[in-house]
């Protein structure tokens, strides 16, 4: 793993280390993986509306928080995600 990105997974954990999220950070995390809504909702097959919801609820679910620390994961650790 280059130094760069090590210390832009290190970034997003402090930023994003925490158990509960946001909707607001939930669309954060959404950016900062590079996927739209209507990305996301394909890749997860859902609707984009409902991708919509999930990032406009003040305190989402713990599963959706783990769905979207997962997005993070998979970009800053794996390697996935448009890498």
């Amino acid at each position: 793993m280059s130094r760069e990105l090590s210390d832009k997974a290190e970034a997003v954990l402090r930023r994003f280390g925490g158990v509960a999220f946001s909707g607001k950070e939930l669309t954060e995390i959404r950016s900062l993986v590079g996927m739209t809504q209507s990305d996301l909702a394909i890749e997860w097959g859902i609707s984009r509306t409902m991708v919509s919801r999930m990032e406009s609820v003040a305190v989402p679910t713990a599963k959706v928080c783990d769905q979207y620390r997962g997005l993070l994961m998979r970009k800053f650790f794996f390697g996935e995600l448009g890498e």
